[in-house]
């Protein structure tokens, strides 16, 4: 469809629019109005009738007051002696009561009542029957009996006819003549009843219209219609549900069987509601002319303004808009710069002056965004899309030349730690210094300079903190050491950022084409996996890629997968080492260690597998199972009568630094049913100092609980004496490395000492690991160490085999050169 369509397309719905809403709020103002006029027409008519039924009220209360004073009444009321009050006073009043009706007929029942309901004396209409002369149990009388003082008014279908009648009372008090006057009180003798026909509210809604439709009835409480003009009556019925549901609400729509009407409510008494309704399509009949005239007043100022501005439109819009469309398919074939020659000081002669300024950036932007597709947005270096395409140009180049291109894979030795204590900035200002550092250690030579890519340099930034260098056209694989080690030398010096002052190290790995791969993805794994290599032999160093090392990434792999297993086969055992007193040589508690006997490989060295516990976060599960077994064995040990002892566990760093680790342990010792005072957790300096305000109040949760504190190799980390001091430990344990040779070597003999002393001055208990000859556990009596472990006593055993020495309950320590001897008790 051709633009001039659609724009009459689009320009007759943009006039038609304004247009209907024009005559649309119209047609709704007129129709507002008129539906307010009604209401107030309504209301009128409702204000009318409620002041005619009120003063009919007004007459008829103050009727009842006046007849309930006549003496003839009270003397009636006073007289006991029955037989003259029927007699003799009955007549008088009946006559009394007969005038009463002549003067008001619609009193169409005047009637005595006594205190008890029974009704004593009743004039009524000619044929109006008597249902009963006992009311005490007629919900009027009883309403009657709790109204009190003052004239009682209720509507009521009156039993006798059926009909709805409005019933005032009036209590009569009178003082017995008998009594002394000064302390006689008024006595109530009985009540005047006078029952008033409703039938001139028939009349008032016969003779009340609105309109041409428009009407009055009344209801009760119930919504039950009471009077209602004959010829409408049909309407009423189909109002009757809404008017039902809807007594107390102002103006409104009644929805029925039949048509719509507009309501309007008034409360006149407890029991009578009085409604006018109008119907709505009398409202409608007059909204429906204002609505077909502004229909034809649309119509034809649509068409008109829709064909003045199709001819503007078009002279200021579509020939220019043309122009332009050609002017962009030359910008789409290339031609970036175009001369449109629309010379118009408005929006489309901006618009031209636009599109000549986008081609020209257009030109520019492509460039900008050629080079963010192939480069490191934080470095600018090129990143592994530009990498590996000037991997495989070299790789084609050494097939045909027949010469080695060698890979550098660097990986920055602990850069998350930069990241986790300074914070990403901090991390990336590192990684920019550290490629600038890298770019200006590769020699001119190992650059591939003026290629056809145009890359300058052959430093590439794969992600993260990994970086790779190309090394084409060498003669040798020897000339990519050369790099290497040039590489770590010039990465010694450490890197100035923000005042801190960073080492900066690295892990290098090298691979070579045609030896250990032909395309780029295997060319960058090899590299990778031999970069890992380097990492395992000490970080800052480089290694070749081998055969073998792909089979180690597979058997570390694999030994990872059945780790995973391990827990689930239920793999694991734990074995016990007692923890002896060094003066007594009673058993104080043991250390659980994890051993881990695996089907295919038999019994793994924990050395093996509890770092790529820790690396791959199996440690967790691991650690919390180990937490389970020791308590669940101590608490079956207390259980089967055997002395209290301490059970030592040994948390790692990451177990320790997982978020709910306090949880954790309240729950394994709740489950298990272990006092936690036989809980005793083992963390290495190094977890405790990682983070030390984090640490102590994890500690101190564990404290609150009643664990004990062990801090296991002290001496191997860097602790601070003073946050030690401030710590919640409650021992400290001598590395074995420290014990091993105290006896043959000066600087271990006075680390252990120094150590004694230190946790003695800090009311720490101490003891020493890995003791094994008896002149070992006589230098560490010496200093007061309190307590050791060690083979000197017993080798790490399973659970049934250190419940024989815990039976026991200590060993005899043997002097310097003698071996140790278990005893009883």
């Amino acid at each position: 469809m051709r633009l001039h369509a659609k724009l009459l397309l689009l320009l007759i719905p943009l006039v038609a629019l304004p247009v209907a809403v024009l005559g649309w709020v119209s047609y709704v103002q007129q129709r507002d109005q008129l539906v307010e006029d009604a209401r107030r027409d309504l209301e009128t008519l409702l204000i009318q009738i409620e002041e005619q039924i009120e003063e009919r009220l007004y007459s008829v209360q103050a009727n009842t007051a006046l007849f309930a004073t006549s003496a003839l009444l009270r003397r009636y009321l006073l007289e006991e002696d029955e037989a003259t009050r029927f007699r003799l006073l009955q007549p008088g009043l009946i006559k009394l009561f007969a005038s009463y009706q002549r003067a008001y007929p619609d009193y169409y029942e005047i009637r005595v009542l006594l205190t008890d309901g029974y009704e004593d004396t009743r004039v009524a209409r000619a044929g109006l029957p008597n249902g009963s002369e006992e009311e005490a149990d007629t919900p009027y009388f009883q309403a009657l009996a709790r109204a009190g003082e003052g004239t009682f008014t209720q509507l009521v279908i009156n039993p006798d006819d059926g009909q709805p009648v409005l019933i005032a009372s009036q209590p009569i008090r009178l003082i017995d003549p008998s009594v002394d006057p000064i302390l006689a009180r008024p006595v109530l003798r009985g009540y005047f009843v006078l029952t008033v026909s409703l039938q001139f509210l028939q009349q008032l809604v016969d003779g009340t219209r609105l309109g041409r439709e428009g009407h009055a009835f009344f209801t009760d409480a119930a919504g039950r219609v009471l009077f209602a003009p004959a010829l409408h009556g049909e309407h009423v019925g189909a109002a009757h549900n809404a008017v039902a549901s809807h007594l107390d609400a102002t103006i409104g729509a009644a929805h029925g069987h039949g048509p719509e009407f507009l309501m309007r409510d008034r409360r006149l008494h407890d029991d009578l509601y009085v409604h006018a309704m109008l119907p709505v399509a009398e409202i409608d009949d007059s909204t429906r002319r204002v609505a077909l005239l502004a229909g034809a007043l649309m119509v034809g100022a649509t068409a008109v303004t829709a064909v003045l501005l199709y001819v503007a439109l078009r002279s200021l819009l579509l020939n220019p808009l043309l122009r332009l469309r050609n002017a962009a398919r030359e910008i789409g074939r290339g031609e970036l710069v175009s001369n449109i020659g629309i010379a118009r000081e408005d929006e489309i002669g901006e618009l031209a002056t636009a599109f000549e300024d986008m081609g020209e950036h257009l030109r520019r932007s492509h460039e900008q965004i050629a080079h963010l597709a192939y480069h490191d947005s934080l470095t600018g270096l090129p990143n592994r899309r530009l990498f590996g395409e000037l991997l495989e140009n070299a790789v084609a180049q050494a097939r045909r030349r027949g010469v080695v291109v060698a890979l550098l894979f660097l990986d920055m030795d602990d850069f998350k730690r930069v990241n986790d204590t300074l914070g990403h900035p901090v991390g990336d200002a590192l990684l920019s210094e550290f490629a600038k550092r890298l770019s200006g250690v590769v020699r001119d030579s190992d650059l591939i300079a003026r290629n056809s890519s145009g890359c300058e340099n052959a430093v590439a930034r794969l992600g993260g903190d990994e970086f790779i260098v190309l090394l084409p056209g060498l003669n040798s694989p020897l000339d990519a050491a050369i790099v290497a080690q040039r590489v770590l030398e010039h990465l010694d010096e450490p890197i100035v950022i923000g005042g801190h002052e960073l080492p900066v190290r690295a892990s290098i790995g090298i691979t070579v084409f045609p030896n250990d791969g032909d395309t780029v993805e295997a060319l960058i794994k090899s590299a990778d996996i031999a970069m890992y290599h380097a990492k395992e032999q000490g970080k800052h160093h480089y290694a070749f890629y081998t055969g073998g090392m792909n089979a180690a990434l597979v058997e570390r792999m694999t030994l990872e997968a059945d780790l995973r297993k391990a827990l689930l086969r239920d793999e694991f055992v734990l074995y016990y080492q007692p923890q002896v007193d060094a003066w007594s040589g009673r058993i104080l508690g043991v250390e659980a260690l994890l051993r881990w006997t695996c089907p295919e490989r038999g019994l793994v060295s924990p050395a093996e597998f509890i770092p790529l516990a820790e690396e791959s976060g199996l440690i967790v599960p691991i650690g919390e199972w180990v937490l389970r077994e020791a308590c669940r064995q101590n608490r079956a040990w207390q259980d089967a009568g055997l002395a209290p002892i301490t059970v030592s566990v040994n948390i790692s760093s990451r177990q320790f630094n997982v978020a709910g680790f306090d949880p954790v342990i309240r729950g394994v010792l709740s489950a298990e049913g272990l006092d936690a005072r036989y809980l005793d957790l083992e963390l290495t300096e190094t977890a405790i100092m990682r983070s030390p305000a984090t640490t102590a109040q994890v500690l101190d949760a564990l404290k609150a609980l009643g664990a004990t504190i062990s801090m296991d190799d002290f001496g191997t980390g860097y602790s601070s004496l003073g946050l030690l001091k401030k710590l919640p430990i409650d021992r400290l344990k001598i590395d074995q490395s420290f014990v091993r040779d105290i006896a043959e070597d000066a600087d271990d003999a006075a680390i252990t000492a120094t150590i004694i002393a230190m946790g003695r001055s800090l009311n720490l208990e101490v003891i020493a690991e890995g003791v094994e000859t008896a002149e070992q556990l006589a230098f560490l009596r010496e200093h007061g160490c309190q307590r050791f472990q060690g083979y000197l006593v017993s080798k790490p055993v399973p659970a049934a085999d250190i419940t024989a020495l815990l039976q026991a309950g200590r060993f005899t320590l043997p002097r310097a050169g003698a071996a140790p001897q278990r005893l009883s008790g």
